[in-house]
């Protein structure tokens, strides 16, 4: 079997970002150390989407696993190097893709919502670069290990949370323990049918909120003043009894 070529200059712009930063992680960081998001982009300045692309290198194998909040930011380590992405052999093989067709349905079952957090797109996410989630369809078994590209095998995630999905995120239990602890009793039963059903079920105002955030800017002034109507007469009704 004929051996893969040596990584190529992760520098040299001839090359896509995908490759640029799959080389970048073999000969930079390397198997086994740790980076910064602040230093992924650094090395690749005026690169759009570097962590997405970076992230597409979980489907050929590699793993890079995620430490977030951590004292330098957020952290991340490579695990493992994957298939040689920069492999003209490599790039020959033709890969599945999430349709068009297919992502509306994956978000349009998970109600425009990551599965793992409830974030909704636009909506505030501190770990984000622009502090606000995006929402990514997930394949749940990668193509690489013989996944399937039916939607079946999708799933909804925030851009931060998919980041995480190839390692294990570092969590301190106590501070989960923590923030369980400042929950009232009810809020305590909701975690925990949570927990057993393995995935954050949604409140009906949730589920009308995505449905509002879906309006047109007109429509949305519309339903605004319109509940807004709705309230100020139950209030009303409410004080003349």
């Amino acid at each position: 079997m004929e051996a893969a070529p040596n990584p190529p200059d992760w520098q040299d712009t001839r090359h896509g970002s995908k490759i640029r930063v799959a080389a970048w992680l073999a000969t930079v960081v390397g198997e086994g150390n740790s980076f910064t998001r602040e230093q992924l982009h650094e090395a690749f300045q005026g690169v759009t989407h570097i962590e997405r692309r970076m992230r597409d290198l979980r489907d050929s194998g590699w793993e890079i696993e995620t430490y977030r909040g951590g004292a330098h930011g957020t952290e991340m380590r490579l695990i493992k190097i994957g298939e040689p992405v920069w492999s003209p052999s490599y790039r020959r093989v033709s890969r599945p893709f999430v349709a068009s067709q297919q992502r509306h349905q994956v978000l349009a079952r998970d109600e425009y919502r990551c599965t793992d957090c409830g974030l909704g797109a636009g909506e505030r996410d501190p770990s984000a670069p622009a502090g606000a989630a995006a929402l990514e369809v997930h394949f749940v078994v990668p193509l690489s290990a013989g996944g399937s590209a039916d939607i079946t095998n999708m799933v909804t995630l925030c851009a931060s949370c998919n980041a995480g999905r190839r390692g294990s995120p570092v969590t301190d239990p106590e501070a989960v323990s923590l923030e369980v602890s400042r929950l009232t009793f009810q809020e305590r039963m909701i975690l925990l049918a949570w927990m057993a059903k393995g995935e954050r079920t949604t409140s009906p105002v949730e589920r009308a909120w995505v449905m509002y955030r879906h309006l047109s800017p007109e429509q949305r002034q519309l339903m605004r003043q319109k509940l807004s109507e709705t309230v100020e007469r139950a209030v009303t009704d409410s004080m003349a009894d």
